[in-house]
């Protein structure tokens, strides 16, 4: 699990200076054999796909980090939505057939992935996601032989299973929306169910409950469930046409973010440093031109696109990468400036990197970065390759200095130490031989925007003699969007 740090103490009195020769705002950049998406899954680069519409029907190509490939012969005609699980494997849900299907095509290696239909004959399916192995999908589904349409199924491998939602707003409860939070799961939608209209808490089987104080009555067609344990709430307006945008905690009630977004919100998604981004074919937000893409930084509404070209294009979906990008994918063939082909990544031009002096002798324990320094997030790693016999690393270590320290350690390989003196201790455990992860939280201050620091976890001795083992040290570059 992350450890977080003890305390860090950054320069208040040479950040101005270090600031000025560093570029760290986040630029759009397109992504390499990329293809326009209609709909996109995964949350990194090796763990990517798109989904588009063409003239021989819908394509589906997935990206190991380095090359895109056509899964060929899917099952589904068109796909409404995808997600990649936790074992890697594809996920689809979309018309195809006998109704609607779910198919699978897993993440093969040294062979050619091959699809496989979970199951069909449900409705129209919106959404989907795994929870614990089970399939769940949100839309307007039933059972394939007939029966009442409920606006949830849950697909165990075999059987379809279908959660109770008795009564809907039109001709059947519709289920656009899910997000798991601390109190079970928020449901929204167009449905009326355990005494509560187009939102509700679920308990993952059958129970309902009202939300406290839910003052709008509007269908809610997006949710995201937020680091603070809030959740934001994309409904329609009174108009039917203008939608909304409501944060609901637990804790505090309801506020709105936004009272006017003249079209559809296709995704709702938030940055490390807590800033709301909303993406779909609308073009402004509370009165401020925002084609495609929105962000709200805790006070005012910003285009977060400064251009999207041709005029006519928009955004269709986004997804934040942990490796700390923002995804987004459309029908523009340029974006902020830049040529892009329907996909591109808005990140940091300058990626964490190894030191050009290695920390210690070859075959000593590294760490690479999961997750970059963007300021008011949380930076993580995985430290690989640590010996176990030396006992567990005891302290993660960052500063700003260009010279390091030889660590002392009789029949041990030299390490050294480059962050010194600014360093700050916390423990940190094993986890398997795969490697362990490390964490930091960077504060939320302008003042860190550009720096770079060094960044290395290290080892203060352990297996009976007195030696210092220590990773390479990375140089991170600390990012704001």
């Amino acid at each position: 699990m992350d450890t977080p740090l003890r305390a860090v103490t950054f320069p208040t009195t040479t950040a101005a200076a270090l600031l000025l020769p560093v570029l760290a705002a986040a630029q759009w950049q397109p992504v390499a054999g990329a293809h326009p998406a209609g709909a996109i899954a995964g949350d990194c680069a090796t763990a990517m796909a798109v989904a588009s519409t063409t003239t021989n029907g819908t394509e589906v190509h997935r990206c190991d980090g380095v090359q895109w490939t056509l899964l060929a012969n899917s099952p589904l005609a068109e796909v409404s939505s995808m997600t990649v699980t936790a074992a890697g494997d594809l996920l689809a849900v979309g018309p195809g057939g006998p109704g609607w299907v779910l198919a699978r095509c897993p993440r093969a290696t040294g062979a050619t992935p091959a699809w496989t239909v979970l199951g069909s004959g449900i409705g129209a399916a919106l959404r989907l996601w795994e929870d614990d192995g089970t399939v769940v999908v949100a839309g307007v589904v039933g059972p394939a032989g007939g029966g009442a349409l409920t606006g949830l199924a849950r697909w165990n491998g075999s059987t379809w299973t279908f959660p109770p939602m008795p009564t809907g707003s039109g001709t059947a409860p519709v289920v656009a929306a899910v997000a798991r939070t601390g109190l079970g799961f928020v449901v929204g939608g167009d449905f009326t169910v355990g005494g509560a209209s187009n939102l509700a808490l679920w308990n993952g089987l059958d129970g309902w409950a009202p939300i406290a104080g839910n003052r709008s009555t509007d269908a809610v067609t997006h949710l995201l469930a937020t680091r603070d344990g809030g959740v934001l709430v994309v409904g329609r307006g009174p108009t039917g046409l203008v939608q909304r945008l409501e944060l609901w905690q637990p804790n505090a009630g309801w506020s709105v973010l936004a009272a006017a977004i003249d079209g559809e919100v296709h995704d709702v998604l938030e940055l490390p440093d807590g800033d709301v981004v909303l993406a779909g074919p609308f073009t402004a937000v509370d009165g401020v031109p925002t084609r495609g893409l929105a962000r709200y930084d805790g006070a005012q509404w910003h285009a977060l696109a400064t251009t999207i070209t041709p005029p006519t294009a928009t955004v269709h979906e986004a997804r934040w990468l942990r490796e700390g990008c923002l995804l987004v994918a459309g029908s523009f063939l340029g974006i902020g400036g830049v040529a892009a082909n329907g996909l591109a990544m808005l990140g940091t031009p300058q990626p964490a990197g190894e030191l050009a002096v290695p920390a210690c002798a070859p075959g000593s324990p590294t760490v690479a970065t999961r997750q970059l320094a963007w300021v008011g997030g949380r930076y993580r790693g995985l430290v690989t390759g640590w010996p176990i016999a030396l006992g567990q690393p005891t302290v993660q270590v960052l500063g700003f200095g260009t010279s390091g320290i030889t660590l002392p350690g009789p029949g041990c390989a030299p390490c050294v130490l480059w962050p010194w003196p600014d360093f700050v201790g916390a423990p940190v455990d094993q986890d398997g031989v795969d490697g362990f992860p490390v964490a930091f939280d960077v504060p939320d201050l302008d003042l860190l925007v550009g720096l770079d620091v060094q960044y290395q976890v290290v080892g203060l001795g352990g297996a009976g003699f007195p030696c210092f083992r220590a990773t390479n040290a990375l140089v991170l570059t600390i990012g704001r969007y």
